[in-house]
């Protein structure tokens, strides 16, 4: 899936959180920085961060953290998932169904997970209102600036 070629390129360069960094630490993160290649090497993300909308033009970046997609992703979370006989069902397994069935007060889930395994801290993917930009839509406001994708 992240491979260069065939996938939708790797991780950002390694950067550290900033001092007066407030937000959310991810375990085990690798990167923060621009995605370094892949078809969005180049790719320009305008909307964001947060909820700004006038438009800061930046690279895409991505923080993976292989640990905090194993914690989000164990088989017994995807089996729960599978279990599912409808979308709505699915969804809400997704979101986290499976702890509060539980009872148990966490914020893993494969959803959660998914977002903050690729973007981590400091990565695009942790700023939900941006979020699908991490992906291979160019929507919500980004700018492709590598034709070849």
């Amino acid at each position: 899936m992240w491979d260069p070629v065939d996938g939708f390129g790797g991780n950002g360069l390694y950067k550290d959180l900033p001092v007066n960094y407030s937000g959310l630490v991810i375990p085990g993160r690798t990167g923060g920085g621009c995605v370094q290649d892949g078809p969005f090497a180049n790719f320009t993300v305008n909307l964001g961060p947060k909820t700004d909308t006038s438009g800061h033009p930046r690279c895409l970046e991505r923080d993976f953290s292989g640990l905090f997609a194993n914690q989000n992703s164990q088989k017994e979370f995807v089996d729960y998932v599978l279990t599912k006989k409808d979308f709505s069902s699915m969804a809400w397994a997704i979101d986290g169904e499976f702890f509060h069935s539980l009872d148990v007060p966490t914020v893993h889930n494969i959803h959660y997970g998914g977002h903050f395994s690729v973007g981590g801290s400091l990565g695009v993917m942790g700023d939900p209102p941006v979020a699908s930009s991490g992906t291979s839509s160019a929507a919500n406001g980004q700018t492709r600036t590598n034709p070849s994708f």
